[in-house]
């Protein structure tokens, strides 16, 4: 998950999914755990870069942030 490359334009999502896949044998706490130190910081960095870029097109920020937020899950969502 550290390598994972966040790229609103061309996302690949295979460090995710290799993280994800673990759900079944560890807790939700330990994925929120990893996430929240590996995913969150450099996910939070893109969204604020492109909030803050001046061309901003809020409908694919919008769909972006909606893509994520299904990828998660309910209960890494209900987790905060």
């Amino acid at each position: 998950m550290q390598q994972m490359q966040l790229n609103p334009n061309q996302q690949s999502l295979n460090e995710w999914n290799w993280t994800i896949q673990w759900s079944s044998l560890l807790s939700t706490n330990t994925i929120a755990s990893i996430l929240e130190r590996t995913f969150f910081p450099k996910w939070l960095n893109v969204l604020y870069v492109w909030l803050n870029s001046g061309v901003s097109n809020f409908q694919e920020i919008s769909s972006w942030y909606q893509g994520w937020k299904t990828l998660m899950g309910d209960d890494l969502i209900k987790h905060h």
